[in-house]
């Protein structure tokens, strides 16, 4: 190389907000920053797009850069994508240099190099092997002879590809063809943490472009669940040094950073650096909203009060409620009565929770699902996220799909299709009640008052939004931009015909007071909105004790008819009279 040459590393995320920031490709260039022997060689450069996306115009815009190299960080999403773009840069320019890290590419290494036409795979963490990887295969050298990468034949300087040759021998390496793995599979790159250089304090990631970042604190998971791609390669969990944990921190308030969200697949594995952390950031980011992903084996009354003590959203892995479903995927030993008193600490300090459960898992049927539902709804979270089974590749499951008589989709998301147990009629129900429970409850904000309103009903929560499923598939589409006014209003309508259906309607005043109430309230807190109200009760009665139950708060507790105001406040929704 006569000088540096522009290598782009190129990131396709859902969204430009700080859920979506491109991390682990800002890694990739801060890594190349970073080493020795990049300098003055190398220029790297972020290309961050949005999916969906045309992968043509990705590969003219990469050109556009005129690079030498080209790297590609890919996940579930936005795998086809990449994948289509690198090889539409293959027929237009032989001599680039491709390659790809990223879950699908340590997933799914030969996969990925031959779809996309790559030189070189990294799989695993990539913040040492790639820039080494990069450099052999600009001098002309088998970049798989690199630790922790799967090589391909790279290409001649005059754009022509190689023949295939072989490499010379390694210690304890048996001579190979080139570009097969030189090393067992499931042996993958592992970066020593302390020398991982971090984007958000060498400029690679401007939090305020964001308004926040995503944030590394430890990497891998005592665990090894069998749908998870951490349920291979090495377990255990390594942390980030301190003084980067600070530094990062302090860049996050300098940037004016709104929220933040914690990759950690268990924050609390330690419970005691948990607790440190968590401290650390009430006394230093008093202002981030920060969310983070927790097993409830881990968690303390003490975590939970510190929790509660700054903005925050914890995310608690239920997936079943079923033990001996759990079992087969490699999560032995649930107790529901134990994940109850657990999570109980997390409402009893205040802290906003949700739960995820998965449909689909090997063992599961409907009717599992729906207690599995039953019982993630009693604990009450603010939120319910609920998925289709993926066979992710590189996991457990997909080792074991023929096994245990997993079909699943060949393409990403790598969606179940049918099991022994779930045929796929189940599973387009399943999708149904979860299509509901998303819209009804969670992006409905229906946690303060979803179960007290069903009591008069005498139904459970499942099979509640089974009835409605298909109300609101007809009456939301696939939309996802609707407001919280529009879900409300949906609501009121199902609970009214609910209502009726069940020779029930004396109770709808109250229940129409509770829907709007609550939710006047959470669009004060979550959109700044002010809403005027009439309500037959008065507000204090329907936060109180009595509204668990609104048939007797219709019984016990007199109607005082009034207009009333909820606006934003610096504390939190302040309601007023609103007078005539």
């Amino acid at each position: 190389m006569t000088g540096p040459v522009r290598v782009l590393i190129v990131a396709a995320s859902l969204g430009g907000s700080a859920r979506h920031t491109p991390l682990g490709a800002a890694r990739i260039v801060s890594a190349l920053k970073a080493c020795p022997a990049s300098a003055g060689k190398i220029e790297p450069e972020l290309l961050a797009v949005t999916v969906p996306g045309d992968p043509a115009r990705l590969a003219r815009t990469a050109l556009d850069r005129r690079p030498r190299a080209v790297g590609f960080s890919l996940y579930v999403w936005n795998r086809d994508l990449l994948l289509a773009a690198a090889r539409d840069l293959r027929r237009d320019r032989p001599d680039l240099v491709l390659f790809a890290g990223g879950p699908e590419a340590t997933a799914d290494p030969a996969g990925v190099r031959a779809e996309g036409g790559l030189d070189f795979v990294v799989e695993g963490e990539g913040e040492e092997s790639a820039p080494l990887a990069l450099e052999r295969a600009l001098a002309g050298a088998d970049p798989g002879e690199v630790p922790g990468v799967l090589g391909s034949g790279v290409p001649a300087p005059d754009g022509r590809d190689r023949e295939p040759v072989v490499s010379a021998r390694a210690p304890g390496v048996p001579a190979r063809v080139f570009g097969a793995r030189a090393r067992e599979p499931g042996v993958l790159a592992r970066a020593e943490l302390s020398r991982v250089p971090s984007p958000y304090l060498d400029g690679t990631l401007n939090v305020s472009e964001y308004g926040g970042g995503l944030w590394e604190l430890a990497r891998g998971c005592p665990f090894a669940c069998h749908f998870c791609y951490e349920s291979k390669g090495c377990r255990g969990v390594r942390s980030f040094p301190d003084e980067v944990v600070r530094a990062e921190l302090r860049a996050f308030v300098r940037g004016g950073a709104r929220e933040v969200f914690v990759l950690d697949p268990t924050f609390n594995a330690d419970p005691a650096r948990a607790r440190d952390i968590l401290t650390l950031l009430r006394r230093e980011a008093p202002g981030i909203h920060f969310t983070f992903e927790i097993r409830s084996e881990f968690l303390d009354a003490a975590q939970a009060r510190l929790f509660g003590s700054i903005p925050c959203s914890v995310q608690v892995g239920l997936q079943s409620a079923r033990p001996e479903v759990l079992a087969v995927v490699g999560r032995p030993g649930f107790d529901r009565k134990e994940f109850r008193r657990r999570t109980a600490m997390l409402s009893a300090a205040g802290v906003v929770f949700g739960l995820d459960l998965i449909y689909g898992l090997p063992g599961d049927d409907l009717a599992g699902f729906r207690e599995s539902l039953d019982y993630a709804l009693s604990l009450e979270p603010n939120h319910l996220d609920v998925f289709r089974l993926s066979v992710l590749p590189g996991t457990v499951l997909a080792d074991r799909a023929g096994e245990l008589g997993l079909e699943r989709e060949p393409r990403p998301p790598y969606g179940v299709r049918s099991s022994p147990s779930f045929p796929a009629g189940d599973l387009a129900q399943a999708e149904g009640l979860a299509r509901a429970a998303d819209l009804f409850y969670s992006r409905g904000r229906a946690v303060g008052w979803f179960l007290p309103v069903l009591r008069p009903l005498r139904t459970r929560p499942s099979a509640f939004l089974q009835e409605i499923s298909d109300r609101a598939r007809e009456r939301t589409g696939a939309r996802e931009d609707l407001g919280h006014g529009e879900i409300e209003g949906f609501q009121l309508e199902t609970l009214e015909a609910a209502y009726r259906a069940a020779g029930q309607e004396g109770f709808l005043p109250v229940v129409r007071d509770l829907v709007t109430l609550h939710g006047a309230w959470t669009r004060a807190l979550a959109e700044g909105e002010t809403t005027r109200l009439r309500l037959t009760r008065r507000p204090d009665d329907l936060f109180g004790p009595a509204a668990r139950d609104p048939a007797r708060l219709a019984r016990t507790v007199p109607e005082r008819p009034g207009a009333w105001i909820v606006r934003p406040g610096p504390a939190g929704p302040r309601i007023e009279p609103a007078g005539k």
